[in-house]
């Protein structure tokens, strides 16, 4: 049975190595604009730098 919380490793899409934990990386995602999206906005806040 697929459980919605089962988290998969999360890999590289350029080389393919695999994202250990507390590694840092980058993810190219829009900025969030719904009001429900409050929790990610300070999350990308408080742990994120951003470069446009």
């Amino acid at each position: 049975m697929l459980s919605l919380f089962k988290s998969k490793q999360s890999a590289c899409t350029k080389c393919g190595k695999e994202i250990a934990n507390n590694e840092e990386a980058f993810a190219k995602i829009r900025y969030p604009e719904m009001n429900g999206m409050t929790a990610i906005k300070i999350w990308l806040t408080l742990e994120a730098t951003f470069y446009a």
